[in-house]
């Protein structure tokens, strides 16, 4: 239901509600786990009207998406990459990578996450 939809429905500011639904969505995004991610996808997108771009990083097994970081530059690979640290996982255990082809992406993925390992980048 939307949250202006509940605000009618609790007589409530959905101004309220939007700070209780983010105060439990960051409470269980820090409690993930994410030592099992092996394979990632990375994409941008719009974030809103004008062109504010987000990468999006989703894993591929299942788990849906990780994390959705401001910008699209080979930094928010390495925000990823410290965020991944935070949630028991480790950059070198990402064996295989889809994303965008675009020139910040494959510095990101190449100086953060290629290691000399048997590792693949597929465009999407």
């Amino acid at each position: 239901m939307p949250v202006d939809g509940m605000s009618d429905l609790l007589g409530e500011t959905d101004t309220r509600l939007w700070r209780v639904l983010i105060h439990y969505l960051e409470q269980a995004q820090a409690r993930r786990d994410w030592s099992k991610v092996r394979r990632i996808a990375v994409d941008e997108t719009s974030a809103r009207r004008g062109h504010r771009s987000v990468t999006n990083v989703l894993d591929c097994d299942g788990a849906g998406l990780l994390l959705m970081i401001e910008g699209r530059s080979s930094e928010a690979l390495g925000s990823f990459a410290q965020a991944l640290r935070e949630h028991g996982g480790d950059p070198a255990q990402i064996q295989a990578i889809a994303m965008d082809m675009s020139p910040a992406y494959l510095k990101g993925a190449s100086s953060i996450f290629l290691q000399p390992r048997s590792s693949s980048i597929s465009s999407m």
